[in-house]
């Protein structure tokens, strides 16, 4: 059986290899090597006991009842997630307030409700060891930051991106790109949002893809020392084993509540209703602005925050 390298790397991305090897006079197998290269980078290496090692950790530590004050999830919200992994494949829209968002819907969807756990979006910043090994083993993706300028990287992501979708997955993209430092929404960014509903046009008509925003509010960040730093003109620190270890100041605050809100779900002939083609940029804007209004009118207003 193929491996997920090679069932991408047979996929419309032979194409652009081979546009690229005439283009730049190199050999197709070198460009081809580059294309594994850059899927090394990106793909995940999941395993279920990853998942294992999250609960054991965040358990002994009692993270969620301990640091924060727990996580409220409105049951007939969850009820209808449950309902909606059932029929297919979920893309997941959630904000991005702080790194604690990579494993909140992941310990929701595994812990709380037995569902797959999504495969996750995480900047390539976050690949350092030993959290990137952790993060990939848990279904997460690293990307870069910027790669508007190599094509084959560009189409070596959408690639894998088709991959996953069609294999079912559930997918967790932040389309903000990073963590909004102030609480309010950031402009979506449209590059990897782009390729999710390129993936996503290419499917058959009333495939059970869902797309469904998430309202994610903390009454206290555990990043706010950091934000308010940066908030007042100090340099953003890159992540880091040495940030890693002085996780025990958080583990011994308190955070309040964490409130986790699921908004409008849009199938994919809503979605294709808006959309007249995945390939027009203003098109994919104007869905992305409506899925942001669906996210932000679900988040839940929090005491510090109304302050």
């Amino acid at each position: 059986p193929y491996t997920t390298i090679e069932r991408v790397l047979v996929t419309r991305l032979v194409e652009v290899i081979q546009q690229e090897a005439r283009e730049g006079g190199k050999p197709e197998e070198k460009i081809r090597a580059r294309c594994r290269r850059m899927l090394d980078e990106i793909m995940p290496d999941y395993h279920y006991a990853f998942i294992d090692g999250w609960e054991i950790m965040l358990g002994f530590f009692n993270v969620f009842d301990k640091v924060f004050d727990g996580i409220y999830v409105e049951p007939d919200e969850m009820q209808m997630v449950k309902e909606l992994a059932l029929k297919g494949p979920i893309v997941l829209l959630p904000g991005h307030r702080s790194h604690v968002d990579y494993i909140l819907l992941s310990w929701i969807f595994g812990h709380m409700s037995d569902i797959m756990v999504p495969c996750i979006c995480a900047g390539k910043n976050l690949s350092f060891w030993p959290l990137g090994w952790w993060f990939r083993g848990s279904n997460a993706f690293f990307i870069r930051r910027a790669f508007e300028d190599d094509r084959l990287y560009r189409e070596t992501l959408a690639a894998f991106i088709r991959q996953i979708v069609r294999d079912g997955q559930h997918v967790e993209i932040f389309m903000e790109g990073t963590r909004s430092r102030s609480g309010k929404v950031l402009p979506p960014r449209l590059g990897l949002f782009t390729m999710v509903m390129e993936a996503v046009d290419d499917l058959p008509q009333g495939s059970p893809v869902t797309f469904l925003p998430v309202g994610i509010n903390y009454e206290r960040v555990i990043e706010e020392r950091s934000y308010s730093f940066e908030q007042a003109g100090g340099d953003k620190h890159g992540e880091n084993i040495r940030g890693l270890v002085q996780t025990q100041d958080v583990l011994e605050s308190r955070y309040g509540r964490i409130y986790v809100r699921f908004g409008r779900p849009y199938s994919i002939d809503d979605i294709r209703a808006d959309l007249s083609s995945a390939r027009d940029r203003e098109a994919v804007r104007r869905v992305a602005y409506k899925l942001f209004y669906e996210m932000d009118r679900a988040l839940h207003i929090t005491p510090t925050g109304l302050v």
